[in-house]
Order: structure tokens, then sequence, then C-alpha cells
């Protein structure tokens, strides 16, 4: 294709059921369908308007690589049916069309924008398994990377982590959290201005991470 990639999605198996309020066909979509090969959906995406990894969760991409080189190492994990890869890594997405929701979950007030992508990174310490989840920031908007994990510590399945991003969509931020009464909900603040090494260090510091927050320094 001259001007146009295809991009592959893979279908994550049971991931993305029963969601509510949500279109589960929207989800990832991104351009013209082109049929099914397999388990894989083939979209076809201009380059031009959609890159292939949301600019603003790279520095979340570069923060991972740098603690797993320091020892403190997530996996990426696909939490609905359709996500991009890049590397190791993986890229959700948010379903493209929701009740009462204009453009929040979009990359742009319009209403034709792309669905915003979201990475969520998880992790066992001890018995306790932790998530870290990124959303792509639309304009100059402000957002916490969000820590979360069970009270009692048991893994979260995928498609309840995406169930979540859409209640997060749906109200707008993360105060959806407070609809979790079984989950810990704990912000960590970064500014993209300040730079990979800072972000690297607000996650190291949750995690007490020795060696990371020594390099940050």
């Amino acid at each position: 294709l001259a001007d146009k990639d295809v991009q592959h999605y893979k279908a994550a198996p049971g991931a993305g059921e029963n969601l509510r309020d949500a279109n589960p066909d929207g989800m990832g979509t991104t351009g013209d369908r082109r049929g099914l090969v397999g388990d894989v959906l083939e979209i076809d995406v201009d380059t031009a308007q959609v890159p292939n990894v949301p600019v603003t969760l790279e520095q979340f991409l570069e923060a991972l690589d740098r603690l797993a080189t320091n020892g403190l190492a997530f996996t990426t994990i696909a939490t609905t049916r359709f996500f991009r890869t890049k590397g190791q890594h993986v890229i959700n997405y948010l379903p493209r069309r929701f009740r009462n929701v204009r453009s929040w979950h979009l990359i742009s007030d319009d209403a034709y924008a792309e669905p915003r992508g979201y990475i969520v990174a998880e992790i066992k310490q001890g018995a306790t398994w932790h998530y870290l989840i990124e959303l792509e920031r639309k304009g100059s908007e402000e957002l916490a990377l969000a820590h979360i994990r069970e009270h009692a510590g048991a893994r979260i399945e995928p498609p309840r982590l995406h169930q979540f991003m859409v209640d997060v969509a749906r109200a707008n931020g993360w105060n959806a959290a407070e609809e979790y009464q079984n989950w810990v909900y704990q912000p960590i603040r970064h500014t993209p201005s300040k730079g990979v090494d800072a972000f690297v260090r607000a996650i190291a510091l949750r995690f007490d991470w020795r060696s990371c927050i020594a390099q940050t320094k």
C-alpha cells in the first residue's frame, strides 16, 4: 500500500466480554475492516493520522524498559480483544463508542477520532499482584499513573481491568475506582516534561526499588 500500512490487531481470547455501555465491536477499530485471517483482524490504518504507538505512552514504555533493566520487570498485558504490540509490549484501546459519552474516550473532541490507547503493566511481589495503568493523554490533560491492586492481593483478570477502563471513560477519570470496593487505587504523579528519569524514579519509589532510585537521583 502506498500511503497506508496494514496494522494487525490480535484477538485476546475471552477478553472484552460482557462490557457495560460499550460497543465491543468498536474496540480498537481505527480503519476499514479488511477481513479476518485466523485470529488476526486486519485493519487498513492511515499512518498519517494514527501513529503506531500513541505518542504520550512512549515515555511509560521507556520507563518500563529501564525498570526491567534494573530488576523491576513488569509485563504488559492485553485486556481487550483488540490491541497493538510494540516489541514485547502491548497497547490496548478503549471502545470506539459509548452510551452517553461524547468524546472523552477519543484522542480528540472530533466524534470520528480514534479511541485512546492505554497500557496495563502487571507484576507480582510476594503474594500480591500490582497493576500500573497509563492512559493516552488528550491535549494538555494531566493524568496520574494509576497503581491498582486487589485488597487481598489476588490477580485481577484482564477482562475486569478492561471493564474498569470502560468505567474510567464513563466517569471521565480515575474517580471510577471509587466503585471498586475490593481494589486499592493510588495515583503515581508524574509530569512528562520532567523526562523519563523522573518517571522511573516515581515508580521505583512506590515499589521501594533502591537500584533504580539510586540511578535517577
